[in-house]
């Protein structure tokens, strides 16, 4: 039997190398030339909290006093 097609996802994060070095945003800005307009941390998204995390805060939040 033929192994199941992989997705076009799975194959992208496949060609992903194991580490990717942190660049900062100094260098970034060296390196285009100009600031940047927008910095967003390493641990920072741009997609905003899962609808997961903020159902979990609003849960959490009903047993703050």
């Amino acid at each position: 039997m033929a192994p199941a097609p992989r997705s076009r996802y799975a194959r992208l994060v496949a060609s992903l190398p194991a580490t990717v070095p942190f660049v900062s945003p100094e260098a970034l800005e060296r390196r285009v030339g100009r600031p940047l307009a927008l910095r967003i941390g390493a641990n920072e998204s741009a997609f905003g909290p899962s609808p997961k995390a903020l159902a979990a805060m609003r849960q959490a939040a009903a047993r703050v006093n």
